[in-house]
């Protein structure tokens, strides 16, 4: 019988969810496929790769689902499986049906942050990768052009953080939905993961040991030839890997990754003006989260 996810991740995108998926795949009674972001449910509806600069080079889709179910074929009959694609939140519309389809009623996690910070990080996220040239402002005034174009996720900074319709949807129509906060996440890993664990009922007690690390993080390039040797694919890194996976694990590996990307990292910081223009307009739409959700919000208008 084919394998399908007991509970899934469904976004947003830059708000924690890669973290949160690498302390899941720690606990032992989960199983989580290595690969992140199948988005065989984006799939369906979504024409891959998209049309925005580098998004030829990020189309690992799972298209079949006897493939994305070959996913979770290594997983013992005791663990729960699930998966972690952040555009299936935003494409709620078609992502939704397609869950109902193949899958049924999954459990829903659901990662937010302040939408502000959110569209930054997205951005700061292209500017890392060498997708986006451009400043924070142009991107923001480009953003419908680039969405009629059909630009991959990242490039839509705004209206991914217009929750309120997204997550009401999953609210609607799933049973059980966790909706977390990037913030509590942040601030307090062992608790928010506790929750997360209670959520899909399974051992609390049992803490990652990874909680310390926040993986996938967006910056600003200060030296872009060698964030560029970091984050893009070539042939030397390619033919050192096999001699550092002898000498080295793997979160060795994974720290000096990190310890060149923090070299590498520029401290950049949204204009006054941006972001009060920006807060302006998320204003009804975390108003309404807020009371949706039942979370004080507040913070995300005022700070």
């Amino acid at each position: 019988m084919a394998k399908r996810p007991d509970f899934l991740i469904v976004g947003a995108p830059k708000c924690g969810t890669t973290s949160l998926f690498r302390y899941l795949k720690n606990h032992p009674q989960i199983f989580l496929p290595e690969k992140k972001e199948p988005k065989f449910i984006s799939s369906q509806f979504i024409k891959f790769p998209m049309n925005g600069p580098g998004d030829t080079r990020l189309d690992e889709t799972v298209h079949e689902f006897s493939q994305y179910s070959g996913l979770f074929s290594e997983a013992d009959d005791h663990q729960l499986c699930g998966e972690a694609s952040a555009d299936t939140l935003y494409y709620y519309h078609q992502s939704i049906p397609v869950i109902k389809k193949y899958i049924g009623n999954p459990k829903i996690i659901i990662l937010l942050r302040n939408p502000v910070e959110r569209a930054f990080s997205s951005y700061s996220h292209t500017v890392r990768d060498h997708r986006e040239t451009a400043g924070f402002e142009f991107a923001l005034s480009n953003e419908k052009v680039r969405i009629k174009n059909n630009f991959d996720l990242m490039w839509h900074h705004v209206k991914v953080g217009c929750y309120y319709c997204q997550v009401k949807a999953f609210l609607d129509n799933f049973e059980h939905v966790f909706v977390g906060l990037f913030d509590d996440l942040k601030k307090d890993s062992p608790s928010f993961v506790r929750n997360v664990f209670d959520f899909l009922e399974i051992d609390n007690q049992y803490l990652p040991s990874n909680l310390d690390r926040v993986y996938h993080r967006s910056y600003v390039p200060k030296y872009r030839f060698i964030n560029q040797w970091i984050v893009r694919p070539n042939k030397l890194k390619n033919a050192a890997k096999p001699l550092f996976n002898i000498f080295f694990t793997n979160a060795q590996i994974e720290g000096m990754i990190n310890f060149f990307k923090d070299m590498s990292e520029k401290k950049r910081n949204i204009e006054f003006d941006t972001r009060i223009r920006l807060t302006r307009s998320f204003k009804k739409d975390i108003h309404q989260l807020s009371q949706l959700i039942g979370k004080d919000l507040e913070q995300w208008i005022y700070k």
